[in-house]
């Protein structure tokens, strides 16, 4: 019998072929995994469902995701499929709670996995990608999907690997604690988790271009 796995994502916009591919193509199922996407209105929604034990995973902003850490949450970014989006300055990041990664570290492994498997495809098949985009979101795949597929691919918002960039997170950090939006720095690097990203890729081949 499939594992069942919850993941909570904003709701989802022109790029919601890069969420749903794993779904689509049965991917997720192929590993064994039953997953219910939850679309919420806003990251700090999507960010109070993970941990009140809602879901099992979540993409989320750093922006949402380090005041919840500071206030107690006990959370690991685990990798980063969006790194950006045309509509925002900052992407999604996959994050799950320290006790889902101990207690289902095989499931965890699997289901990024297959969102790995889910993310590569749309970048080999633009048409389906952008089809799916507008089907997710009852519309018909105009131009405007068009550009926001092309702008999020030619402008490597999106990573076939799920690499986590530090960078964004620490210059996310020090924004909020000059807003005051933080009272002190949290540890990124105890937050940062690449356990089960690894053994993904293992899963799926590390290196891959898409050319491929």
């Amino acid at each position: 019998m499939a594992d069942r796995w919850g993941h909570a994502i904003v709701r989802a916009k022109r790029d919601a072929a890069f969420l749903y591919m794993a779904l689509k193509q049965g991917f997720w199922a192929k590993r064994d995994l039953n997953v219910d996407l939850l679309e919420l209105r806003g990251s700090r929604e999507v960010i109070r469902t993970l941990t009140a034990g809602e879901v099992d995973s979540a993409d989320a902003t750093p922006a949402d995701v380090l005041p919840a850490v500071e206030k107690g949450a006990d959370l690991r970014f685990v990798g980063a499929a969006l790194h950006g989006a045309p509509y925002a300055m900052y992407g999604f990041y996959e994050v799950m709670g320290a006790r889902t990664i101990e207690r289902r570290r095989d499931a965890a492994t699997r289901f990024l996995a297959a969102y790995v498997e889910g993310i590569r495809y749309c970048l080999t098949h633009r048409e389906e990608a952008i089809n799916l985009s507008a089907e997710i979101n009852d519309e018909e795949p105009d131009a405007r999907y068009r550009l926001a597929y092309d702008e999020i691919v030619d402008g490597r918002m999106v990573s076939p690997i799920m690499d986590i960039p530090r960078d964004k997170i620490a210059w996310m950090q020090d924004t909020m604690l000059r807003l005051k939006r933080l009272e002190k720095p949290v540890d990124i690097d105890r937050l940062i988790d690449t356990s089960l990203r690894d053994k993904a890729l293992a899963l799926v081949a590390t290196r891959w271009s898409i050319e491929e």
